[in-house]
């Protein structure tokens, strides 16, 4: 959402407010993402709830669809080392680096 405030009394629109009004006007911004996006979207969603079989589900579907975005690996790897699946972590960290060499979260995991 974006807020527009004009002047000191006149909206965006030429309305003048009265002293009770609000001077704000606010549109709303839809964003699009991509399906890859989406899913990695999902995957925090369910990361956040601690819902981590259905997180490596999405951060794996954004990997079908991305499958050189160094963050997908991270946030999946993360997912195994919540649920103690150290290999498929190590794994996964290892796909981070390789996809990003820059990409800290990865190197720590390394």
């Amino acid at each position: 959402m974006s807020t527009t405030v004009i002047g000191d009394n006149v909206s965006a629109d030429g309305h003048v407010a009265t002293a009770d009004e609000s001077l704000v006007s606010t549109t709303e911004t839809t964003t699009i993402l991509s399906p890859a996006e989406e899913a990695k979207k999902m995957g925090n969603d369910a990361f956040l709830a601690k819902n981590y079989m259905d997180a490596i589900k999405y951060y794996s579907e954004a990997i079908k669809y991305e499958p050189d975005v160094a963050i997908y690996y991270s946030n999946r790897s993360a997912c195994y080392a919540a649920l103690k699946e150290w290999k498929n972590a190590f794994d996964d960290a290892i796909l981070c680096i390789s996809k990003d060499s820059q990409f800290i979260k990865g190197k720590r995991i390394e």
